[in-house]
């Protein structure tokens, strides 16, 4: 990349960063952070596509909210996001703007004349990242003619009741769709885009633009549009803990306990990538997913740049989507300081609220404390569950149920179950899941698969008990992170609460010390070889290409901003 003055910012050179990259960090180059200066000059853009953008699901919209400081810092407005109209959550995350890019402008123009609505804004998270939200009701119409060519051209069948795939092909054409009017709305310089897709809701995409939409050539004979895939978790490898699938490759064999009734077999071949299914079992749990399995593995094969979160899912994808990621992107932590100000505690005693410290209450106001203390007090047992389940045969609640743990008086584990995101907008528990995190004194992840929610311990300093299956292996064991196996568990809560409060200050010092290692701006750099590394994969000479662009990508500065109430005239001769 040209040099450009920035704002530079050093790597943490430590030894747990360098074992999660597998390589040095001092040899990389520094991340130059100049706001999307450079970027600019180059002719650089970066699309990130992902089902949870403004749309809170699972981990990947906490991987999206915390990395888009680091992105926009880079980047600036050259990085843009992608994501669905869902539910009408984003709404409340995100704000409609104008755009100023004139490309953007254009092909979001072109959308519009084809029927399709989509909207421009700004995320309303650290960074402000511009998203482009697609309404998905809008190619509604659309979706039987989009599925039968996804399968006349693939072989992939879509069932009609699974909505979430039915969303993503609508969500995958659309945004194919505006990725080739943006193309085609750029003939001064050759753009150097780079589109990023999280999932196989969101690799669809890229899928769907490489061998259905970008036929068409676009300076020589294949698209100018390099794409990456990013997988956290394949889609049947969060399914084969449960029994629900035993996978059978030429080469290895993966297997895992099963029922003993449970014949079902699903076994892909190395050498052609055909897959056979023999279900003698009456159960629809791998139908359900057996299209999704196929759609993820035909994206990741299309993809021009394939990567995973670690090691273990990058094996992982090996045996099962029959690809070795080329990178691995490990999720990074915002990590946050907190300090308490002298201005802070000079101001508690300005309030008065010392002098009232000094003041103790009467007989009478204790009396009448105890009276509404004692008439809220009831004899019945307490729920287990904040919520009403729509489902009374939930498997949480089928298992606390058969346990007895019911919140009895003589119980010495009490059990509060929220099957539900935390949220300070919640009108029972009026908390994010950052600040809820800093009350607690220790996490457990008991997962089969990737655990969610355990990074934002680590960014809050608070220790974590990960299972023996998870990703993150940390030894020995009585540091702030273990990784344990089932029988050890047990024993490991059990010596944590008889730590000492000198102790657990200990362990969340090293928890501290640890999070800093992992904090974005440290790892944001393996994405941006990522990107990089798509941009040489077709562009083999990407340096002469930047070259050329220099000087002919017209800036902010020159660039007329947009008007609200522009007439149709300006927009017919723009």
């Amino acid at each position: 990349m040209a040099a450009h003055p920035g704002m530079p910012r050093n790597l943490s050179y430590s030894k747990v960063a360098r074992a999660l990259a597998g390589e040095e960090l001092r040899d990389r180059e520094v991340l130059p952070l100049d706001a999307g200066i450079t970027a600019r000059e180059e002719g650089r853009f970066v699309f990130e596509c992902a089902w949870e953008v403004a749309n809170k699901v699972g981990g990947i919209y906490t991987v999206l909210r915390s990395k888009a400081q680091i992105s926009i810092e880079e980047l600036g407005d050259q990085y843009c996001m992608f994501g669905p109209m869902k539910d009408d959550k984003w709404r409340l995350e995100v704000e409609k703007v104008e755009p100023e890019n004139r490309t953007i402008r254009a092909a979001i123009k072109l959308m519009h004349a084809s029927g399709f609505h989509c909207m421009y804004g700004r995320w309303l998270i650290d960074g402000y990242p511009k998203v482009i939200m697609f309404d998905i009701g809008s190619g509604a119409s659309k979706m039987n003619e989009w599925k039968q060519e996804l399968f006349d051209r693939c072989r992939i069948g879509i069932p009609h009741e699974d909505i979430e795939s039915n969303d993503a092909v609508i969500f995958g054409f659309m945004v194919a769709i505006f990725l080739k009017h943006f193309i085609d709305s750029i003939s001064d310089y050759q753009p150097l885009v780079v589109a990023h897709f999280h999932e196989w809701q969101a690799g669809l995409k890229y899928f769907i633009t490489r061998v259905l939409v970008c036929s068409w050539p676009v300076y020589g004979n294949s698209t100018s549009l390099p794409f990456t895939q990013r997988t956290q978790r394949c889609s049947d490898g969060i399914y084969a803990p449960e029994g629900a699938i035993s996978t059978t490759t030429s080469d290895r064999s993966t297997s895992t306990k099963r029922p003993e009734n449970d014949e079902r077999v699903f076994c892909t071949s190395t050498a052609g990538g055909e897959a056979c299914l023999e279900d003698s079992f009456q159960s629809h749990t791998l139908l359900q997913i057996y299209h999704q399995y196929c759609l993820e593995r035909a994206a990741c094969h299309s993809a021009h740049i394939f990567t995973t979160v670690s090691e273990i899912t990058g094996r992982e994808a090996e045996h099962l989507l029959k690809r070795n990621p080329d990178i691995l992107t490990p999720n990074g932590l915002n990590v946050v300081k907190f300090a308490a100000l002298h201005e802070f505690q000079v101001n508690l005693g300005k309030t008065g609220l010392i002098n009232r410290l000094a003041s103790p209450l009467s007989i009478n106001h204790f009396v009448q404390l105890k009276r509404c203390i004692m008439a809220t007090e009831k004899y019945d047992l307490p729920p287990i569950c904040t919520h009403n389940m729509i489902r009374g045969d939930d498997q949480v609640l089928s298992a606390l149920r058969r346990t007895r743990l019911v919140n009895n008086r003589t119980d010495r584990v009490k059990v509060v179950f929220h099957p539900e995101f935390l949220s300070s907008v919640s009108p029972l528990i009026g908390f994010d899941y950052e600040d809820f995190v800093r009350g607690c004194h220790l996490g457990v992840f008991p997962s089969y698969y990737e655990p969610w929610g355990a990074s934002r311990f680590s960014s809050k300093n608070e220790p974590y008990i990960l299972h023996c299956r998870s990703t993150l292996k940390i030894h020995p064991p009585m540091v702030s992170t273990s990784s344990i196996d089932d029988l050890k568990m047990p024993r490991s809560r059990y010596d944590f609460c008889g730590m000492s409060r000198r102790q657990r200050i200990i362990q969340r010092n090293r928890t501290e010390r640890l999070s800093e290692l992992l904090d974005w701006n440290s790892l944001g750099v393996f994405y941006r070889d990522c990107r990089r590394m798509a941009l040489e994969r077709l562009h083999p000479d990407i340096d002469n290409i930047i070259c050329q662009n220099e000087g002919k990508v017209p800036s902010a500065a020159t660039s007329r901003r947009p008007s609200i109430h522009s007439s149709e005239e300006e927009d017919d001769t723009e």
